[in-house]
């Protein structure tokens, strides 16, 4: 009983610690000024984007898309052997923690019912050829790379309406001065 008792104890305070470090990471990304950019995209929350903006930031330290994809580990393994060449899964070398939430967001993104743009009629076009893992790797490098480009040349998403994002920025309590007349 006693032990039950200091469980429940450690438990209760264990969870008030993650709630704290949440509303930390919340506010530390509200008031990111590359926030808004990322989050444009359909399926990126406040997680993704703290994730993104931990490990990527500004993104300048790369200098192309695929340095970003090989980053994350979302490109594929390539075996070499005189003239043949094999490509196979993705290597799953790089920042594991990163592709672990972009693949998290790609499925929020095949189930979300509205506006999912591009990238989700991209998703259901791959998945008849190649079956849905492969299809969510594949969005999901896409994504890093969509990310990496929107945050170096601060855009919105082209796909998301004026509207997708006023309601994305008040579900997330985001003030963002000016966003209005930088979208397309």
């Amino acid at each position: 009983m006693i032990f039950a008792e200091l469980l429940e104890k450690e438990l209760k305070t264990t969870e008030e610690q993650l709630k704290e470090l949440e509303r930390i990471i919340e506010n530390n990304v509200k008031g990111h000024e590359l926030a808004p950019y990322v989050m444009s995209i359909p399926g990126v929350g406040i997680g993704v984007a703290a994730a993104f903006l931990a490990y990527v930031g500004d993104g300048s330290r790369f200098s192309k898309a695929s340095e970003i994809a090989n980053y994350v580990g979302l490109v594929p393994r390539i075996d070499c052997s005189g003239e043949t060449n094999r490509y196979g899964n993705i290597t799953k070398e790089g920042c594991r923690a990163l592709r672990r939430v972009i693949l998290q967001s790609v499925w929020s993104l095949v189930r979300c019912k509205e506006g999912g743009g591009r990238l989700q009629a991209k998703f259901f076009a791959l998945n008849e050829r190649m079956g849905k893992t492969k299809s969510a790797v594949a969005i999901a490098r896409r994504m890093v790379t969509l990310m990496w480009i929107l945050v170096r040349r601060k855009e919105f998403y082209a796909d998301i309406s004026t509207e997708q994002l006023k309601r994305k920025f008040r579900y997330y309590h985001i003030h963002y001065e000016g966003w209005e007349s930088k979208i397309a």
